[in-house]
């Protein structure tokens, strides 16, 4: 099954619907807080992503379909985050993949604990102005 072979008969346009949902949620709470910020000098703006959207972990041709939408949103996600960096070049803006988490959304699956996951994240908001932007960490 290949990506236009879609999702439970749904085709390009579940994928599409997929990415548009991610990135369309995204942009307006991005919009809010640029408007907010974009006067200030040290306005920070992390997106939280997954490394699956990284492109080495693009998915088999031969993986399930659904597979596919999720790793095109976030993997549009992360190209945002680059396009919103280069947009807004005074505010700091990255993308950071906490891990795999065990928490209670994941029924506690997840192989790192909470601090693990918060280390990141952190160090990315206390990052200074003029600080790296428009990067994804993991």
């Amino acid at each position: 099954m290949n990506v236009e072979d879609g999702v439970a008969g749904g085709g390009r346009r579940s994928i599409g619907v997929s990415v548009a949902r991610e990135i369309g949620g995204v942009d307006a709470f991005c919009r809010v807080r640029i408007d907010l910020h974009s006067s200030s000098d040290n306005a920070i703006i992390i997106i939280m992503t997954t490394m699956d959207a990284s492109f080495n972990g693009v998915p088999a041709p031969s993986s399930q379909a659904a597979d596919w939408p999720r790793f095109l949103s976030k993997a549009a996600l992360n190209a945002y985050t680059r396009v919103l960096a280069k947009k807004y070049r005074n505010i700091v803006i990255n993308a950071v993949s906490p891990g795999h988490i065990k928490t209670d959304i994941n029924q506690n699956t997840g192989t790192l604990t909470v601090e693990h996951g918060a280390k990141w994240p952190v160090r990315l908001a206390l990052l200074p102005h003029g600080g790296p932007s428009g990067l994804f960490y993991d």
